[in-house]
């Protein structure tokens, strides 16, 4: 990557595990497409109160050349998902498959449909 990717923690505090768990994740995305210029990646816990544990929720912008790819990643209440690690796991899941589609794109790997004729309406 040509810049250091970015970390925003919000409303919880800085882990050197998370990070470390971002990074790897980073890593894994560059060994597939090693064009990637930049990457700001926000982790953002819910406001908690007495009832309920944190819900997580991850955005992951990425770089590319000609490209920017955002992925949103929100998982409400589902119990598996009050788990950061799994939320920045299934985040990162989700920027694989865009990654893919991308450089799919790129190589002119798309599909295309064939316009269906058209019927003249003999006017």
């Amino acid at each position: 990557m040509k810049s250091m990717p970015q970390v925003t923690f919000r409303n919880f505090p800085e882990s050197e595990a998370v990070r470390e768990a971002v990074q790897k994740n980073l890593d894994r995305l560059e060994r597939f497409f090693p064009r990637i210029t930049g990457c700001h990646v926000v982790l953002e816990a819910a406001q908690q109160n007495h009832h309920r544990v944190h819900d997580y929720h991850v955005v992951i912008e990425m770089c590319v050349p000609g490209h920017k790819i955002v992925v949103s990643h929100n998982h409400g209440i589902r119990e598996s998902h009050q788990d950061i690690y799994v939320t920045i796991r299934d985040a990162f899941s989700a920027a694989t498959r865009q990654l893919e589609d991308y450089v799919r794109e790129r190589r002119g790997q798309v599909k295309h449909h064939e316009a269906l004729p058209r019927e003249s309406s003999g006017l």
